[in-house]
């Protein structure tokens, strides 16, 4: 090959390779706020912790408050509710995450082991039964859960019976306490958000860590003693979520973004930053359901506001 050809070469694989950075870094996101649900006078809804949709875009969600699973439609209109205080099936004490997959809600509890099966029309089918509390889960499509928790530096797959599958482990690190996770899916890769340290990575299914990105910029983590322990001080980041149209990850900041609770760090499937967008109020966990709209929650959890995601892309 001649040398002016050569030169050819590498001078468009360069102007590719910038024309992609500008590309990535010329990418806006804005929020518009397109519904509201709930209200002090309807009392519909008293404290939502989880939310999750279909592929009708029906909403479901988890009410902390009145220890139910509660449906609305795609306009926000309530549909109807099951659950009560209790621990038998289809009863709860914390209801928390929740997720929708192939026509089942799956329900998980805070500080409460164990996940409870639901149709769409909230109707009790079973429940797995996971000897631990979960900090987060995801049905993967082969009736199987991978799920996260607490003191622990793994992904593991159980079975619908409750059986231990296989495991990745995320991370080398012994301290286990700042280990907590929230991850989501796509077909072939977990993507992964630390509650207590400032690290977004992805993985393979096959456990293949494929990048991490510290997008805080921090370092050390700050702690302090509460009674015996010493625990860290600051949460990084609260909630993780895919958008399967564009491929984006989209993370939920806490205490140490500059707007608290509310901004939310848009990462490319390579792990590059994209945009940084703020919701108007504080929220604890985000959602994007298949139309590429975006939930969060307002008031304590008394509402629940849905927005439409609009790129320039």
């Amino acid at each position: 090959m001649k040398i002016g050809n050569k030169k050819s070469i590498f001078f468009f694989i360069l102007f590719s390779i910038t024309l992609a950075i500008s590309h990535a870094q010329d990418i806006k996101i804005i929020i518009k706020e397109v519904l509201t649900i709930g209200n002090d006078d309807e009392g519909i809804i008293f404290q939502w912790v989880g939310l999750t949709t279909d592929d009708k875009n029906n909403i479901y969600i988890t009410d902390l408050k009145d220890y139910s699973v509660k449906k609305f439609d795609a306009e926000g209109r309530f549909v109807k509710k099951t659950g009560k205080k209790g621990q038998g099936p289809g009863e709860f004490l914390t209801p928390g995450i929740i997720q929708f997959h192939d026509g089942h809600l799956f329900v998980g509890q805070i500080q409460h082991s164990g996940v409870q099966v639901f149709d769409t029309e909230l109707n009790y089918i079973k429940s797995i039964p996971l000897k631990f509390p979960l900090t987060s889960f995801r049905v993967t499509g082969k009736d199987q859960l991978a799920v996260s928790r607490l003191m622990s530096n793994k992904i593991q797959v159980f079975n619908f019976k409750g059986e231990e599958v296989s495991s990745i482990q995320y991370t080398q690190d012994q301290d286990y306490v700042l280990n907590a996770v929230d991850f989501v899916m796509d077909n072939k890769n977990f993507y992964l958000c630390f509650e207590w340290q400032d690290i977004i990575s992805k993985f393979s299914i096959k456990g293949r860590k494929i990048w991490e990105n510290k997008i805080l910029k921090i370092n050390k983590v700050k702690r302090k003693k509460i009674g015996n322990f010493i625990l860290p001080q600051n949460i990084c980041f609260k909630s993780i979520a895919f958008d399967h149209k564009k491929n984006f990850i989209y993370v939920l900041g806490g205490d140490l973004s500059k707007n608290i609770s509310r901004d939310i760090y848009v990462l490319s499937q390579d792990g590059k930053w994209v945009d940084t967008i703020t919701l108007p109020e504080q929220t604890h966990m985000i959602h994007i359901d298949s139309e590429n709209f975006l939930y969060s929650r307002s008031e304590y959890g008394a509402l629940i506001k849905k927005f439409k995601l609009i790129s320039n892309e």
